[in-house]
């Protein structure tokens, strides 16, 4: 019985060391520890970076950033698939795409579309990895 709880707690604590407590995507940690694993058969990043999201959490509060940060995180699951979403931090997030997004402006409005009301834009840039390049330097690129 004990080993179970053991074994239980171990993977709680894995769990927690590698994703986003909040969206519960993986964590910058997580993303880079994968990244060479994932680039592999998803080789496109896209890197998204939340406009004006401290303005919209001043002026509707925490709970309403919250809610931003799951609503765009929810759509970029919808649009990636969960395994291939990442929270660096704050407000930036990383995906991973098999092929460059043929369109990226409805790219921009379907992850905004939830989050219009608030007034929160999103920067987004594109690198393909590319052998010998460390993840900040294919960030970069960009």
């Amino acid at each position: 019985m004990k080993l179970i709880k053991e074994k239980k707690l171990e993977e709680k604590l894995s769990y927690e060391a590698n994703h986003d407590h909040l969206t519960k995507l993986g964590n910058r940690k997580s993303c880079f520890e994968d990244f060479e694993n994932i680039t592999k058969t998803l080789p496109f990043l896209l890197y998204f970076d939340l406009d004006n999201f401290k303005i919209a959490n001043d002026k509707f509060g925490h709970k309403a950033g919250d809610k931003v940060l799951l609503d765009i995180s929810q759509s970029m699951c919808d649009s990636f698939g969960q395994n291939n979403c990442f929270r660096l931090g704050g407000d930036e997030f990383i995906a991973f795409s098999k092929a460059y997004p043929q369109d990226i402006e409805l790219l921009r409005r379907t992850l905004l579309e939830p989050i219009f009301e608030f007034g929160v834009g999103i920067s987004l840039g594109v690198a393909k990895a590319e052998d010998g390049l460390t993840p900040d330097e294919i960030m970069h690129l960009w």
